[in-house]
């Protein structure tokens, strides 16, 4: 699985989850719940010219309504990605006034040689 497939997994169930450079805005109005995501990669473990792992530093992000009340599933999410085998996520409110906006950062490892 991609690290692509192991975030949308952890959440599209719960709304459509797309990687940042796909998302093409929300001129759908109907699609009022969504998450977005992006990551960079660096090496793990880096010795001999080489890694057998990279580490994913990854922000998902949420965007909701301003009267949803997201406490209870920003909650569900956290230990979602926790127990996706993730780390366990620092969450931002990056809510203004056009609606509610959450961030997740956490970390992923993936083998370079794609066992693990």
């Amino acid at each position: 699985m991609t690290m692509n497939q192991r975030i949308i997994s952890v959440v599209n169930d719960l709304a459509p989850c797309y990687p940042w450079e796909a998302y093409e805005g929300s001129g759908d109005k109907s699609l009022s719940r969504y998450f977005v995501f992006n990551y960079d990669v660096y090496p793990h473990e880096f010795g001999d010219d080489t890694t057998p792992y990279e580490r994913y530093s990854i922000q998902l992000h949420y965007f909701c309504p301003l009267a949803d009340d997201t406490v209870a599933f920003r909650k569900d999410i956290r230990k979602r990605i926790y127990t996706a085998d993730f780390t366990w996520p620092m969450e931002t409110n990056a809510s203004d006034n056009d609606g509610q906006h959450y961030c997740w950062e956490f970390d992923g490892l993936e083998a370079v040689n794609g066992e693990d």
